[in-house]
């Protein structure tokens, strides 16, 4: 699942409700896939494999999505469906190989807000808005 976040600064923010009244809050569009299929992304090779499935991680099972190339590398991106879609670790696995597993608790070694990962909480979906 991606979300593609686009605030009232940003110079495509074109949103309006339902009144004709321009909106001044975030607003969000969603890519997801299914588990029954597998779908290649546009910009995507046209070899990439993607897979929607449970991951187990420290334990814990999230939503994951697993892209996997030609060579047969596999990453795998788990959310916490549980907050907001957070994105809480990386699993990649190169052919032939064990899985190393990245988790994510924080950000603060890279220098990144965690919010930068969370759907803002005032954030409209596309869908909710109108043009003028």
């Amino acid at each position: 699942m991606v979300y593609d976040v686009i605030y009232p600064d940003h110079m495509d923010y074109d949103y309006y409700d339902e009144n004709g009244k321009e909106l001044t809050c975030p607003v969000y569009s969603v890519e997801t896939t299914t588990a029954e299929v597998n779908k290649v992304f546009e910009g995507w090779d046209d070899d990439t494999i993607i897979n929607v499935g449970p991951y187990t991680m420290n334990g814990k099972t999230y939503y994951a999505e697993s892209y996997t190339d030609t060579k047969g590398e596999t990453r795998t991106y788990c959310y916490d469906t549980n907050n907001h879609s957070k994105f809480v670790g990386l699993v990649v696995r190169e052919s032939g190989k064990r899985a190393e597993e990245y988790p994510v608790s924080n950000f603060s070694n890279t220098g990144v807000s965690d919010n930068y990962f969370v759907l803002p909480s005032n954030a409209v979906n596309v869908n909710e808005t109108y043009s003028r």
